[in-house]
């Protein structure tokens, strides 16, 4: 049905349904813009940001349905005889001021700009509250201003634009009828102000302190009562177009807080935000998904640069508060954290970063694989620590890879990462044993020699027997039996006798080799057998053997 040129307040005219719920999204979006207007100075950004919204939202009303007129009641504002706002009967409601003020209705008309909006707003919040000594009301200031695009009728007698008289429903713009109350402006006489001495207003100490503490309970005070009213307006304004403005504004917000290191007070934001969300997931799934876009906005790199600055001055006491701010984050707040992290000295903070982004990540690892191709060396060394706490096969495959890293303190932690790895196939990280990387080789033989693990000792074994062993450096190859006799037990008693004393009469590299490594592995064992089994080789009648025994001991 074509509603545009409908003539509003027709009661011949049936109510659109379309028509009615744009009233209430845009009267919300109204309400809401008058709290931020009231608790922040001019030239704030969420205010300015929030009307924006409200204009927009306004104008595509105008454009699709025409005039938009709102009834005045007490307690409520309706639209074709549906509640739009409803509010107690008390200053500051926005039904009871405009009531107060003898404004019955008021239409919005297309082509309404947004200073127009501005305007409006601030002649209302002006006078929400009156108090002895004010002078007008919102009438009297709206016949002032003379608003084009904002039509209103009031009620006690008419003011005309030309012999003191006009229609009250026709309402010529920025017209209306002008209560008995308001006084029409009036000449006052110019005074001479006398000259203004300097003691009169030089501040004392007790001045500026007294000035502080107003100050500081001025930036606290909205605080509480500010996020109340978009908390609450979360959960009775459910549409989508109320959303995205309310969950932009706090978005803003939590930026500011991050900003001021105000990490209690996003504590607080996110707390209450998750409830609205548990009981959105009971309701509406649009709105749930909204808030899962907050959730993302907010773990944007960029959305956490404030955090980024101000890290390094987080005390101890707030960390607590960061912890549960970061437990809000999804992953791709991963590269942020990450960067963070090359940053942190303090151990409890490192830990908590790496925690973090372990969690993270465990989520979804992709924005971790991204940042390995940084040549950034501290932040690689970092992210090692994280991916060697992560379980799967990816983690594992991502270590691997960064054991041929440029950096030799890389691979050296990439390595430690794939012992430490309870999901690393043991049998490919010894593997790494023979890698062209001295580093890694020794990394490797070390780890082995101090696992005391019936696997490491099962691996070197087999290793030293197979044949392709034997083309390895000297060097290698007593390194080898050095982290058997470590790690070794009795099962390697037989193996490293045999090797001893096999062909103990033939000389050359292999043997030479072998024999002084099976020897060291026995000194090192230090069982009775072992003990014995080098006693009797250094009785040996082939005198390179003797040597080599009494050289283990």
């Amino acid at each position: 049905m074509e509603t545009k040129n409908r003539e509003p307040g027709n009661p011949n005219t049936p109510p659109d349904s379309r028509e009615i719920e744009g009233a209430k999204k845009i009267m919300a979006s109204f309400v809401l813009v008058r709290k931020h207007f009231s608790l922040y100075p001019e030239g704030h950004t969420l205010p300015a940001n929030a009307l924006e919204g409200l204009h927009e939202l306004l104008a595509a009303h105008l454009e699709n349905h025409g005039e938009l007129k709102v009834d005045v009641e007490k307690d409520r504002l309706l639209a074709q005889g549906e509640v739009v706002v409803s509010g107690e009967q008390e200053e500051g409601a926005l039904p009871f001021t405009l009531f107060r003020d003898g404004i019955r209705w008021m239409a919005f008309t297309e082509g309404i700009e947004l200073p127009e909006l501005r305007e409006l707003l601030r002649i209302i919040i002006r006078y929400s509250f009156l108090t002895d000594d004010a002078e007008g009301d919102i009438v009297t200031s709206l016949w002032e201003i003379q608003l084009p695009h904002v039509r209103y009728e009031v009620s006690e007698f008419a003011w005309g634009a030309d012999d003191g008289e006009s229609d009250p429903a026709s309402g010529s713009p920025g017209k209306g009828r002008i209560p008995a109350r308001a006084a029409l402006p009036v000449e006052r006489p110019q005074v001479q102000a006398p000259p203004i001495e300097r003691g009169d207003v030089e501040c004392t100490p007790e001045d500026d302190a007294r000035m502080g503490d107003l100050v500081k309970s001025e930036e606290d005070r909205p605080w509480d009562s500010y996020f109340d009213a978009l908390f609450d307006s979360l959960i009775e304004y459910r549409e989508q177009e109320n959303y995205d403005l309310i969950l932009r504004t706090l978005s803003e917000e939590l930026r500011d807080c991050l900003t001021r290191m105000r990490f209690d007070v996003a504590c607080r934001l996110l707390s209450n935000l998750r409830a609205v969300q548990d009981a959105c997931r009971a309701g509406s799934s649009a709105s749930a998904q909204s808030i899962e876009g907050f959730y993302r906005t907010i773990s944007n790199p960029q959305f956490l640069e404030p955090l980024q600055d101000v890290w390094s001055e987080v005390e101890a006491v707030q960390m607590g508060s960061i912890r549960q701010i970061l437990g809000c984050l999804q992953p791709v707040a991963i590269g942020a954290l990450g960067r963070m992290l090359v940053k942190e000295q303090m151990p409890e903070m490192r830990q908590m970063l790496v925690e973090t982004i372990v969690t993270l990540a465990s989520r979804d690892v992709r924005p971790l694989e991204a940042m390995l191709k940084s040549n950034d060396e501290k932040l690689m060394q970092g992210l090692v620590q994280v991916i060697a706490n992560l379980e799967g096969e990816q983690p594992v495959k991502l270590l691997q890879s960064l054991v041929r890293h440029p950096s030799e303190k890389v691979r050296q932690e990439a390595l430690r990462g794939l012992f430490r790895s309870r999901s690393a196939n043991v049998r490919e990280v010894f593997r790494l044993i023979d890698d062209p990387d001295e580093s890694i080789r020794k990394t490797v033989l070390k780890h082995l020699a101090l696992s005391r693990d019936r696997g490491a000792e099962k691996f070197l074994l087999s290793y030293l027997e197979s044949p392709r062993t034997r083309d390895r450096d000297f060097d290698h190859i007593i390194a080898c039996f050095a982290a058997l006799g470590q790690c070794g037990s009795s099962r390697s008693i037989p193996f490293l006798g045999k090797t001893l004393f096999h062909r103990a009469w033939m000389p050359g590299f292999w043997n030479r080799a072998y024999r002084k490594g099976a020897a060291e592995a026995l000194s090192v064992l230090g069982t009775a057998e072992a003990r014995e089994i080098l006693k009797r080789a250094r009785h040996s009648p082939f005198p390179g053997l003797r040597k080599i025994a009494r050289g283990a001991d």
